[in-house]
């Protein structure tokens, strides 16, 4: 269960990351990740081989007790450096607020983290773009748009623009109508998002490109 990496090896459950390894005595399971406990967890890795991230709908807790709480709409992320190349790879729970719908990406240079911000429609910053910048460990947001819905994330390869795709209502439309989806391009330093598809129905965003 879970996701992964297939390029690297890797596969989720929903307490660790492993990877498949051949030994002397034949092929081994062998975990890169301390424990997690979450409800689909989704990986992404930067391009830079310096990080990885986990999403997950769960919150990370011990997985030492015996209760665990309910799921919930929100989503933890988890953070690990994985330069040194030893594992278990440590996870570090981000204190971030994150959208349990919206996608997660690394910039190319992989200096910062984007995700779509979680909580309450109307309050604050929720559903909008945002990138945490890894190192400073602020954040910033890169849209400022009014009871959003976007869900994939995709930088441009060469980090100057950023993809995502995003639910709307058409003018004029009634109440009962259908909510339209569309892919809309944004500087990666914020600014006006110019939507890019008009059929109501285009998603999960892609680059050309190395």
């Amino acid at each position: 269960q879970g996701g992964g990496d297939p390029s690297r090896g890797y596969w989720l459950d929903e307490s660790q990351m492993w990877r498949l390894v051949r030994s002397k005595h034949g092929w081994i399971e062998l975990p890169v990740t301390t424990r997690f406990w979450g409800r689909n967890p989704c990986p992404v890795f930067s391009r830079n081989g310096k990080w990885m991230a986990i999403k997950t709908c769960r919150p990370a807790v011990n997985l030492n007790i015996k209760s665990q709480p309910a799921y919930q709409d929100s989503a933890t992320v988890l953070l690990a450096s994985i330069t040194s190349g030893k594992t278990p790879w440590k996870l570090e729970t981000l204190e971030l607020s994150v959208s349990a719908t919206g996608g997660l990406a690394f910039t190319p240079d992989g200096k910062e983290l984007l995700f779509v911000a979680g909580g309450k429609a109307d309050a604050g910053a929720a559903g909008n773009l945002m990138a945490l910048d890894l190192a400073k460990r602020t954040t910033r947001q890169l849209t400022h748009w009014r009871r959003p819905a976007i869900g994939s994330i995709s930088p441009s390869p060469d980090g100057r623009q950023i993809a995502f795709d995003a639910q709307h209502m058409p003018l004029r439309a009634k109440a009962s109508d259908p909510m339209r989806t569309d892919i809309y391009v944004i500087p990666s330093i914020g600014g006006v998002a110019t939507r890019v598809t008009s059929n109501g129905v285009s998603s999960q965003p892609a680059w050309s490109g190395p």
